[in-house]
């Protein structure tokens, strides 16, 4: 999107819209990202949604908000997504690796975010090319989940297969539920 593309401006509010919606509870985002937010430039306040954003939005920032609209799964490949505030942002437990008992105990749906905690490259060349390790890496993360495996099983396996052998999976961070599946808690 070129820096003076109105569509750009128009796709970017109707992502914002769909990620407000109360019907929303599920992302999976690819493209640019930081650690407190999303998109490519933040000073551009049209096309890149902040962390803080989306936690006042969701009301999910601060903890305990009885409005509170928290996301089930959030799979976010855009850069340095793993590293900052973005999974308590979408009201998901920033901590890895928590046990469904916590959830049933505190009468929550269980949740899981996933996100680089570095930069990721998928173009090269000033995009003249891809990365298709990284494609094949993050398909087979969604084929893995389709066939039932947890979140952070499926990243193991995919970034274990010789298609991925130039992904770094280990810097692909999970958060919140390791187990949860596409289908479970999703009613």
């Amino acid at each position: 999107f070129g820096a003076g593309d109105p569509q750009a401006d128009n796709d970017w509010a109707a992502f914002r819209q769909a990620l407000y919606s109360p019907y929303s509870r599920n992302l999976v985002y690819f493209g640019h990202g930081a650690p407190n937010g999303l998109g490519y430039n933040p000073a551009n306040a049209n096309r890149y949604i902040t962390a803080a954003e989306i936690g006042n939005t969701l009301h999910t920032v601060p903890v305990g908000q009885t409005n509170r609209h928290a996301f089930r799964m959030v799979i976010l490949d855009g850069c340095s997504t793993g590293k900052g505030t973005l999974p308590e942002s979408f009201g998901i437990i920033h901590q890895e690796n928590v046990p469904g008992s916590y959830y049933a105990d505190a009468s929550l749906r269980p949740s899981a975010f996933a996100g680089w905690s570095a930069a990721k490259y998928v173009g090269f060349f000033d995009g003249a090319t891809v990365s298709f390790d990284h494609i094949y890496f993050i398909q087979l993360i969604q084929e893995y989940m389709a066939l039932g495996n947890g979140i952070k099983t499926s990243v193991n396996i995919a970034g274990g297969m010789p298609q991925c052998q130039w992904v770094m999976s280990s810097q692909f961070k999970i958060f919140g539920c390791w187990d949860l599946t596409f289908w479970a808690f999703n009613d």
